[in-house]
């Protein structure tokens, strides 16, 4: 009996663990177009792409297993930043500082426990 047992018992265990999912999204809201260069530590991966004046998007998107309200620092999930727009100037604004992310944390249930993470931050013609 206690065989059968076990299996329901671990899936058990394992639907009460909740889970925490991040994204990570970047908005122009400058005049200009601009280059992003990333690099995401999860995945060791080099990523670059263009943005259009008043485009945005969701760079990274993370889950992990256990529901957590603690925030995520950016400089845990990038390195190597660079940021130009099509004046060839650099992003000034700290991409890796949690500061300059608007972050919203929603706890969406109990049982399990499962949060979102929203993290945006803003490029503007005064960042560069």
């Amino acid at each position: 009996m206690s065989s059968k047992i076990f299996p329901i018992l671990i899936l058990l265990l394992f639907s009460c663990e909740g889970g925490t999912d991040a994204y990570w999204e970047l908005v122009n809201t400058s005049d200009l177009t601009v280059k992003v260069q990333l690099k995401l530590l999860r995945t060791n991966q080099d990523t670059t792409f263009v943005l259009g004046s008043l485009e945005r998007k969701i760079v990274y998107v993370q889950s992990s297993l256990g529901g957590s309200a603690q925030e995520i620092l950016p400089e845990d999930v990038f390195a190597n930043d660079t940021v130009r727009n099509a004046n060839n100037d650099t992003l000034k604004l700290d991409f890796l500082n949690l500061d300059n992310w608007q972050t919203q944390i929603v706890h969406k249930s109990k049982y399990p426990s499962h949060f979102i993470h929203d993290y945006k931050i803003v490029i503007g013609d005064e960042d560069f």
